[in-house]
């Protein structure tokens, strides 16, 4: 694994809000929360195997990454009966990128061949954008995810019974 002393900060900018809903007289309640964000400069994982297969890891500063998440809860008696149902879903979705090179000379960026000093100007001088370098190949990470939970309670002074069930779902 190699550092990088070039790294540049990262900025994540992130906004969020949350609606809330209580109605007493029917003893109902609503939840929606919401994020929406980016960063700048994210440090993003560049792995580089060598033509002897010696895999080499270095941090690097990558292309912006977004993420973006919706969250319901919600609470309903049915009429005047001891049953309720709820719900929760959320839905995320984000993206991430990393940078790759297969049979990459390493040999000339280690000084007089020592492993534990790297010429860091020389790799950089050559390979200053990732994403126009003809060695890396990006990759982009989208992944998407939802999930619900749909429930039923019978409450009485005694016990308290629910039947529920959830479904997710995920797409990388």
């Amino acid at each position: 694994s190699l550092g990088n002393p070039t790294l540049q900060p990262y900025f994540s900018h992130n906004i969020s809000g949350e609606l809330r809903h209580t109605n007493r007289q029917k003893f109902s309640s609503m939840n929606l929360n919401f994020s929406i964000g980016f960063v700048q400069n994210p440090i993003s994982s560049v792995t580089m195997m060598d033509n002897q297969n010696v895999t080499y890891t270095m941090p690097f500063n990558g292309p912006a990454t977004k993420n973006a998440s919706l969250n319901f809860t919600g609470n309903w008696p049915i009429a005047r009966s001891n049953f309720s149902i709820s719900t929760s879903t959320q839905v995320r979705g984000s993206n991430s990128s990393s940078f790759r090179a297969e049979n990459m000379d390493m040999t000339k960026y280690f000084v007089n061949g020592n492993r534990s000093d790297f010429n860091y100007d020389l790799f950089l001088q050559e390979h200053p954008d990732l994403n126009s370098s003809k060695d890396f190949q990006r990759t982009d990470n989208n992944n998407v995810n939802f999930s619900e939970r749909l429930t039923l309670t019978y409450r009485s002074d005694n016990f308290e019974f629910r039947l529920g069930g959830n479904t997710r779902y995920a797409k990388n």
